[in-house]
């Protein structure tokens, strides 16, 4: 590898320099060797380094697509309570499912996840009693306690 004009022969250049001294040459050709260990260690700890990141970062890509998958049913649960289409929520006109008319209230909503996350919040406010049963339309129309 050459690096800075020096190609890594050692005795070529000390021959360049005119250093002649056997004492001084296995000095530097010491030093030398400390160098390409030093550059070695530092090759590993960077590979190490790069490979903790990488390990660090597919940790975090697995939790996030878990978190990803865990909203997306959360998000399926309270579309199917409130009777809303899950894909767009009827937001969008171009929408395959219900294309732009799912708002909330446009399908009959699931009578289990209508009971899991709808009846809390209409007991905390008081419009039904605690322990009621609260009719929910059916798919065909029908009521159902």
């Amino acid at each position: 590898m050459v690096q800075n004009g020096f190609d890594g022969n050692w005795n070529s250049l000390l021959e360049q320099m005119g250093i002649t001294d056997p004492a001084t040459r296995q000095q530097w050709q010491m030093l030398a060797g400390m160098m390409n260990a030093n550059q070695a260690d530092t090759d590993t700890t960077d590979t190490r380094s790069r490979l903790a990141r990488r390990a660090r970062a597919r940790k975090k890509l697995k939790r996030l697509q878990q978190e990803h998958k865990t909203l997306l049913a959360r998000n399926d649960d309270l579309a199917a309570a409130l009777g809303a289409c899950p894909d767009c929520w009827g937001e969008f006109p171009g929408c395959q499912t219900c294309r732009g008319r799912g708002k909330p209230g446009n399908f009959p909503p699931e009578e289990a996840a209508f009971n899991d996350y709808v009846v809390p919040v209409l007991e905390r406010l008081g419009l039904v009693q605690p322990d009621q049963p609260v009719a929910a339309k059916t798919t065909q129309g029908e009521t159902e306690s």
